[in-house]
C-alpha cells in the first residue's frame, strides 16, 4: 500500500465541521490502497471546538495519528482570564485601559494569518519526522 501524509488541524475528536471532511477522506482513501499518517493538533490545545469521542470509531485500524503541541493565543487568554465583576462600565466603549488596548493589537498580529498560526512550526517538524519514518509517498 502506498501511503499518504495528511495535514489537519482540525481531528478527532474534534467535532468541527473540517473534522468530518477530514475523517472521510482517511476512511475511503484506504478503500483505494492508501494508508494515511495524519499529523493533527493535541485537542488539549483546542479549548474552543466541540469534542465527540466516537469519531475515532470512524477511522480505519492502519490510520497513524501523530499529536502536535499548538501555541494559541486563545487559549492562553481563557486560562488567565477571571470570572467577570459587575461593575456597571461594562460595555461601554472606550472605558478599555491602553495597556489592554495594545495588549489586544499585539495578541492580533501574534494570530497572523489566523489563529492556527502557533501550530505551523510543531506541524512541520513533526510532518517531516512523519515523511522520514514511514516513507510517505504523497502528502
Amino acid at each position: 500500500m502506498k501511503r499518504a501524509l495528511v495535514i489537519a488541524y482540525f481531528f478527532p475528536p474534534d467535532a468541527s465541521v473540517g473534522t468530518l471532511r477530514t475523517v472521510q477522506y482517511v476512511k475511503y482513501l484506504e478503500q483505494f490502497g492508501w494508508e494515511c499518517v495524519v499529523v493533527s493538533a493535541d485537542p488539549q490545545c483546542e479549548p474552543l471546538e466541540p469534542k465527540d469521542e466516537s469519531l475515532l470509531a470512524q477511522l480505519p485500524k492502519s490510520a497513524v495519528v501523530i499529536r502536535t503541541y499548538a501555541w494559541t493565543p486563545l487559549a492562553m487568554l481563557k486560562r488567565r482570564r477571571k470570572p467577570a465583576v459587575a461593575t456597571g462600565e461594562a460595555g461601554v466603549p472606550g472605558k478599555r485601559s491602553f495597556v489592554k488596548r495594545v495588549a489586544r493589537f499585539l495578541l492580533s498580529c501574534l494570530m497572523f494569518p489566523d489563529r492556527y498560526s502557533g501550530w505551523y512550526p510543531f506541524a512541520l517538524v513533526r510532518g517531516l519526522g512523519a515523511m522520514r519514518k514511514y516513507k510517505i509517498d504523497v502528502i
